[in-house]
């Protein structure tokens, strides 16, 4: 394993070397008293200077902390400061202080302490923010409700479903790896619960956001889109959405597999492999993923490729945030520029004859690898989206939808590029409602059989559940080509995909009423659970579970068959050895909740 940075090793933390901010010469100074005084190896924080500097910065003299760390910060020509950062900074002095025998530093003031437990996950929370205070610049990169009020509330309601806006400690906003590795040295010093959020799509609660007792690693400032000279490649941060990416590479006369709907975050989508327009072409999004800067649990930062870190590289294509925080995505483009869409709004009495057209497409896009489709029927209509890779108006491999009947143009059709295909569908999206909502995963092979059966049922159960509350349910078929599978698998990646022909089924609920959480949660479940039973009496259903589409109580990595599972355990013990990324992170498709 290879870290792109040296470290120091601290008393507190472990901060790469030569990075400090703020009075950086006095500090040099500071942490030779420090040395003297409690024979710790430097300091990891930078100091305020002003009241003006930092919100929240006060008089040192007004701040509830022992003598002995105003007189040291003093020394170090501190004036100023937030007085919660300077009680939570006397804590870790004092504790620190406490193992050397020759230390005579006072413990912090009992009420400096915002709690007197030090096992409670808010106090540990605290801890954090107040350390990252410190360290984190601009001040406004970490974000409390206290002092942020409608910018922290913005801040929490980015998540694509409202079960998941929920109120971390403090919301921190690193803008480089470095500050990735700090926070992250930061959470494993105070033993401090997180999440980490891309673009927030995934609607499991706690996936992409946490409550009070942790802190949330929102990475919307390392959005960084950096095009190669030949744009051969491009380097993407996970806090860009895709159409920005998109939009980037317009002009180039190339492309990248990316999301199909432009607000989608790139991070998450990339590791969970990702279903991209032209996939039978060239394969799954996580597939052409050239490199990753990651920081791991202990705050080193190391790339991974093909011939570095090549295992974390494989384990990064579809195993979560098992291992580490990506910071960085290096992708390989594909050479994808002039391109025919449209998108068709149908009725419900279409739905049937809707089935038999989709199942018939899955046999033509056999043939024809240029094709792309997206498919999403509800109980008030029914949308339809394709995507030629050519500049080819409505090619046969779509002729058998030519003659259904549909209400209206949801995308005209029209020659364009994938960022202007983007970029209608952020206009008809719009600013989209805040539904709480579900999501459900199920492969099979494909079937018009199973689509007509699973169709009755889900129209059986989506009728009761708009009966008992309101409510929208969504029946989506997500057909992949064997080429899209077979291209996939040649690449490499922890998926275990069957090399054939298939469909990955989701259903989506949204409603808003917190009292009917568990009944929702229960329709997508049997939503599923019909599509796999039917599937399974037919013979015809696949093990595989898209990470992406699944819902909190699934295990999709587990579905990778035990061989790969084992691989996986055995990377992420290999690369987090003290397991940050199973202990302390909040919640999400973890190795160690598995079966």
């Amino acid at each position: 394993m290879k870290a792109r940075h040296s470290v120091l090793s601290l008393g507190l933390l472990c901060i790469p070397a030569g990075i400090v901010y703020g009075a950086s010469q006095q500090v040099l100074g500071f942490q030779d008293t420090i040395l003297s005084a409690i024979g710790i190896d430097g300091l990891p924080w930078p100091f305020f200077g002003s009241a003006d500097e930092k919100k929240g910065a006060e008089t040192l003299s007004k701040c509830n902390v022992p003598f002995e760390v105003l007189d040291l910060l003093s020394h170090a020509g501190v004036q100023s400061a937030d007085c919660s950062a300077a009680a939570h900074l006397a804590e870790s002095l004092h504790d620190t202080c406490s193992k050397h025998p020759g230390c005579h530093l006072a413990g912090p003031k009992d009420n400096a302490k915002p709690s007197s437990d030090k096992k409670d996950a808010g106090w540990r929370a605290s801890k954090a923010c107040a350390i990252a205070r410190f360290l984190l610049e601009p001040s406004s990169a970490v974000m409390q409700a206290s002092e942020y009020g409608e910018a922290y509330e913005a801040a929490v309601r980015v998540n694509w479903s409202k079960d998941c806006w929920l109120q971390p400690r403090c919301i921190l906003q690193p803008s480089s790896a470095e500050q990735v590795s700090w926070i992250m040295q930061i959470i494993q010093y105070t033993g401090t619960r997180f999440a980490i959020r891309s673009g927030g799509h995934n609607p499991n609660r706690g996936w992409a956001n946490i409550g009070d007792g942790g802190v949330l690693i929102d990475t919307s400032r390392l959005d960084e889109v950096v095009v190669s000279p030949d744009a051969s490649t491009v380097e993407v941060g996970p806090g860009n959405r895709w159409i920005r990416v998109y939009e980037k590479l317009e002009g180039t006369r190339r492309s990248v597999l990316g999301g199909r709907t432009p607000d989608v975050g790139v991070g998450g989508l990339l590791l969970g492999c990702g279903i991209p327009s032209f996939s039978s072409e060239f394969g799954l999004a996580c597939d052409y993923v050239r490199e990753y800067e990651v920081v791991l649990g202990n705050g080193t930062i190391v790339v991974a490729n093909q011939e570095t870190n090549a295992d974390l590289w494989w384990a990064l294509k579809g195993g979560g945030s098992n291992f580490g925080i990506v910071t960085k995505f290096v992708l390989e483009t594909i050479p994808v520029d002039r391109i025919w869409y449209e998108a068709r709004i149908y009725g419900p009495d279409e739905s049937r004859r809707l089935l038999r057209a989709v199942r018939e497409y899955q046999a033509a896009a056999e043939e024809d690898e240029k094709a792309s489709f997206a498919f999403s029927l509800s109980n008030n209509h029914t949308i339809v989206a394709f995507v030629y890779s050519a500049p080819v108006e409505f090619p046969p491999v779509f002729q058998m939808f030519r003659d259904i009947p549909f209400q209206r143009h949801f995308i005209e059709p029209s020659l364009g590029t994938p960022y202007t295909i983007a970029k209608a569908f952020e206009t008809v999206l719009g600013d989209r409602p805040a539904f709480k909502r579900d999501i459900i995963a199920v492969s099979t092979k494909p079937d018009l059989s199973l689509y007509e059966e699973g169709y009755d049922r889900w129209l059986e159960l989506s009728k009761d559940m708009m009966g008992q509350f309101d409510c929208m349910m969504t029946f989506g078929i997500q057909p992949v080509t064997s080429s899209a599978i077979i291209k996939s698998n040649a690449r490499g990646n922890p998926l275990n995909l069957s090399p054939e022909g298939q469909q990955w089924y989701t259903s989506v609920i949204q409603w808003q009423d917190d009292k009917f959480d568990d009944l929702a949660h229960q329709a997508v479940k049997t939503s599923g659970g019909a599509v796999r039973e039917i599937a399974k009496r037919k013979g015809i259903l696949l093990d595989f579970e898209f990470l992406n589409d699944a819902t909190w109580d699934q295990h999709p990595i587990a579905s990778y068959g035990e061989e790969n599972v084992r691989k996986l355990r055995e990377i992420a013990q290999r690369y987090d050895p003290a397991e940050v990324f199973q202990k302390l992170q909040g919640d999400g498709f973890l190795l160690h909740k598995m079966p």
